[in-house]
């Protein structure tokens, strides 16, 4: 299960607020880190990001969250060489009993 494969994995401070409810409808900015903060993503290079293969591939999985979250939208994003911020927008609560908290960390 998922929630099992993923459970300790995850280290680090939440900034969440503790008695917030983050399967509501709203705007949430988001920023994914690379491990150690490595640049895995690409260069940036005369001010222009140049994306690796793994670069392309994390824009490509940003992009296609709608695909796999009827209820969840993207809006402004950039992928940065070693991190990615970027907004989702969820546009109904989230029922699902799926969607779990993991240290801080959701799905």
């Amino acid at each position: 299960m998922l929630t099992m494969a993923y459970r300790n994995r995850f280290k680090g401070t939440s900034m969440r607020l503790p008695q917030r409810d983050y399967r509501r409808a709203g705007g949430y900015f988001l920023t994914l880190c690379t491990k150690k903060r490595e640049c895995f993503f690409g260069d940036v290079v005369d001010g222009v990001m140049e994306f690796s293969a793994i670069g392309h591939m994390a824009k490509r999985c940003w992009q296609e969250i709608p695909d796999h979250c009827e209820n969840v939208r993207i809006d402004e994003y950039v992928v940065m060489p070693n991190h990615l911020h970027g907004i989702l927008i969820i546009e109904r609560r989230l029922d699902n009993p799926l969607v779990e908290t993991f240290h801080g960390r959701s799905l």
